[in-house]
């Protein structure tokens, strides 16, 4: 590079060296060197970053085999490859976790109860589609046993049990809608007839009942609530008509 100046009344030219390619790669180097460790050293401290949809699939396997009190903090972190503070950086507590794993549960492994309910054609049809697909969810698995949701219902943590009675009367109201509209005459009272037959069918399965004495008992069980629900009585006083 060249550059013009003036001594004593006469310019003159003063050639001033570019710099080297070689040594502005070499700057160039360093500078990304050491932006690199300026990031590296911005990131120390910050806990790993928790992939929240592998985190929901993996709390629900735990908790539905162990249940809500039996699982630890340590036990998810681990199963999530994080450290807790990712842990409560993502949901805020275990409780919170655990709410959300009982909407993913609801969605996820209760759409083939859904399916199975909203293909029937007729009440006795709802009915039976329901509990047999519930036998399958239920006592599917070695080791998943039992519906999440019943059984957080009677979990001896409260805030557990806050969490999931409403779920268990959004399914309650639903049951009775999808009754309703194929013709049962008492929808409200069988759907509730309902829901005991599968709180039972729930704890007979996490009790390590095998499947095809559950399934003898659901068949029995649908058997009875089918046929009440094709036009016998839901009177709590008076067991349903069989064979009607």
């Amino acid at each position: 590079m060249v550059r013009g100046g003036v001594t004593r009344g006469r310019s003159v030219q003063v050639t001033v060296p570019a710099l080297d390619p070689l040594r502005r790669h070499e700057s160039e180097g360093w500078d990304a060197t050491m932006r690199r460790a300026d990031d590296t050293t911005r990131r120390r401290g910050r806990p790993p970053k928790l992939d929240r949809r592998h985190a929901l699939v993996q709390a629900k396997l735990l908790f539905w085999q162990h249940g809500y009190e039996h699982v630890g903090v340590s036990a998810l972190c681990s199963a999530f490859g994080v450290n807790p503070p990712s842990l409560y950086a993502a949901f805020g507590s275990k409780l919170n976790l655990f709410v959300e794993v009982l909407g993913e549960y609801r969605m996820v492994e209760g759409l083939g109860v859904f399916e199975a309910v909203e293909r029937a054609d007729t009440a006795p049809e709802a009915v039976r589609g329901l509990i047999d697909a519930s036998v399958q969810l239920f006592a599917g698995s070695d080791t998943r046993r039992g519906c999440m949701i019943f059984e957080a219902a009677s979990s001896p943590t409260a805030e557990v049990r806050s969490a999931a009675l409403p779920l268990l009367e959004t399914h309650r109201t639903w049951v009775a809608g999808v009754l309703a509209a194929r013709g049962d005459p008492e929808p409200e009272c069988r759907a509730a007839l309902l829901m005991t037959v599968l709180a039972g069918l729930s704890s007979v399965a996490r009790s390590g009942l095998e499947q095809p004495e559950i399934a003898r008992r659901a068949q029995a069980l649908s058997t009875l609530v089918a046929s009440a629900a094709g036009g016998g009585t839901c009177d709590g006083a008076r067991v349903p008509a069989a064979g009607r």
